[in-house]
């Protein structure tokens, strides 16, 4: 290729396995990035460790930490203290 000629390129990489959740989801603690869970029958929340794969600019990929079928808690997360108790919100598209 000449100096300053186009090239277009491509790269696979491997696919991102995790959970992708809204930045406003994640919360830090002492201990690192975490995230509000719901307890759906006791209807509390708790902090739950978690560990970041990636930060995108819109969103956060959760490598590990939770488990499929959590409920988390994407806004408001700065005035939740464990085991307060909340209501569930369906999210609009």
């Amino acid at each position: 290729m000449p100096l300053g000629a186009s090239v277009a390129a491509s790269i696979a990489l491997p696919p991102i396995s995790g959970f992708a959740l809204p930045r406003g989801a994640l919360f830090h603690d002492k201990n690192g990035p975490a995230v509000w869970v719901v307890d759906p029958s006791a209807q509390t929340v708790s902090l739950k460790s978690v560990v970041i794969d990636r930060y995108l600019a819109d969103k956060v990929i959760v490598a590990s930490g939770l488990t499929a079928g959590d409920l988390v808690v994407t806004a408001g997360t700065q005035m939740l203290y464990p085991g307060q108790a909340v209501t569930s919100v369906e999210a609009t598209p």
